[in-house]
């Protein structure tokens, strides 16, 4: 098997490429971008045209979202409940949905408390 490292992210499979097929190897976030494809003519015009394509990459998280901030001992009523739902790095960024019973949260009403974003949520 041949390899060729491109630009340190890409690895070009050499034996299973050719002129109409590039077979890349151990994709990494560096590999997305605007790959470009010419193709010329002979003499004597020599004419050249090329087409684009953006590659993306994507990474999908590790783990499952992590819960903090919350109390074991439960809550009274009045209290308030500071948690925060976060996700392991992934591109694009994970989105995070908030659900209490099985219902999502669909409502919030954004206020500060010590710096930190807290969100009330809106009955």
């Amino acid at each position: 098997m041949s390899l060729r490292n491109y630009k340190a992210h890409l690895l070009i499979q050499q034996l299973s490429s050719d002129a109409r097929v590039v077979v890349l190897r151990d994709i990494a976030l560096g590999s997305a971008g605007v790959y470009t494809c010419e193709a010329s003519s002979e003499a004597p015009r020599f004419r050249t045209v090329s087409g684009q394509g953006e590659m993306r990459v994507i990474d999908l998280p590790d783990s499952r979202p992590v819960l903090t901030g919350h109390k074991n001992r439960g809550y009274r009523v009045g209290e308030w409940m500071d948690v925060n739902c976060s996700s392991p790095n992934s591109k694009p960024p994970a989105a995070l949905k908030w659900y209490i019973n099985n219902e999502m949260v669909r409502h919030f009403i954004q206020g500060k408390a010590k710096e930190l974003r807290t969100f009330k949520i809106k009955e």
